[in-house]
This record gives structure tokens, sequence and C-alpha cells, in this order.
């Protein structure tokens, strides 16, 4: 009888560390592919969606950007860490921020880059996490990205949708902070890629 009674406890104990494990429980990486800027496909088959932050989608501008530089950050590994209570999206996606060893955080060097904005978080209902302070600080100080506006939408400033179009030069890609423009990307034009090896402006 005491020894079922032990076996209660320590069913119990195990429940509860499970239950009120530390939310900032980290992990280290060794690889894994950028679906796109925001979202990380481990080798195990599980997509980590990173926390406080968001990417353009593939096709609009600056995906392929933010797609190449998120896979740049990870390549030499890199630390997940779940940030607030939320362990999933609804899509089944691990909601973590990312780190790499030496410290530097995924979504800030986005951000920082033009190549995110600060968005799923306390502020769209979502839970809060450590960085959202942060982020929407860097995110107002950035005041443009890649695009020359917000890359979570496919439109130009001062026209009323997106469409095929190009900088008028290298200096107006550069202004904007889109330089070097890929080709397929909006902002691309022949005429920006002097050597036609498919990167303007480099």
């Amino acid at each position: 009888m005491f020894a079922s009674g032990n076996g209660v406890v320590v069913a119990a104990l195990a429940v509860a560390s499970m239950l009120f494990a530390p939310i900032d429980s980290a992990s280290a990486v060794s690889g894994g592919r950028a679906i796109d800027g925001d979202t990380i496909e481990l080798r195990n088959g599980k997509s980590v969606r990173v926390i406080g932050i968001d990417t353009p989608e593939e096709g609009r501008c600056g995906a392929g950007r933010a797609q190449r530089a998120t896979q740049k950050f990870i390549d030499k590994g890199f630390v997940l860490r779940r940030a607030n209570a939320e362990d999933k999206d609804r899509y089944g996606r691990l909601l973590r921020s990312v780190t790499r060893k030496d410290g530097k955080d995924l979504g800030t060097w986005l951000i920082t880059r033009g190549l995110a904005v600060a968005r799923y978080d306390s502020r769209d209902g979502y839970s809060y996490h450590p960085q959202e302070s942060r982020y929407h600080g860097l995110d107002a100080r950035q005041g443009r990205n890649v695009c020359g506006f917000d890359p979570t939408k496919d439109r130009r400033p001062g026209t009323g949708g997106g469409g095929n179009w190009s900088y008028e030069n290298c200096t107006a890609a550069r202004n904007a902070g889109a330089a070097p423009v890929y080709r397929g990307e909006p902002g691309y034009g022949p005429h920006l890629d002097a050597d036609g090896d498919g990167v303007g402006c480099e």
C-alpha cells in the first residue's frame, strides 16, 4: 500500500514537472532548413515558427532575401527557446525564439536589416514574449525595409497595388535599403544588372 502511494506521488511529481517546466528552456540545434524568413524546418521534420516577427510570404517583395538571410543565420547551428506559455501555433509549428551560439537573436537580426516586422505577439492576439518591446522599438526606428514599405504587403508606396516594377536606378534601390536586388523579386530590372548575373546593384 505504501509503495503504491509512493508511485502515485512520483507520478504526480512527474506530471507537475512537465506542466511547470521553465518556459525559457533552451535546446541547441545543429541544422535546419529555412522555409521562409520566419519558419524553419528541423532535421526531425518538425517546423518552428520564429516568435514575434513576420517576414514576407513567398512571391512577395523581400521574401527571397528574408529566406536566404535566415538560412545563413542558422547554418552554423542555433538555439531554440520557448519564450512564453504558447508552445505551438494553430498549424502545429513550435513557437520559439531563435538565437545563435554567439548570442545573436534572429528576430533582431532580421528587423534591423529590414527583412521582418514586429508582429505575432500580445499586441495582435498572441502571448507576450520577452523581446516584444525591443522588437517594436527596433521596428519603429528602422523606418523602411528592403522594399521601402511594409514587407508583408505586396504593394509599392504611392501605387494602387503590386505588379511588375523596378527601381529607377541603383541609387534609388540603395536609398530604399534594397540593394542588391535579385532577379524575380519586385524592384529588379535588367537595367540594374550590368553583368546579367541576376543580381542588380551589387
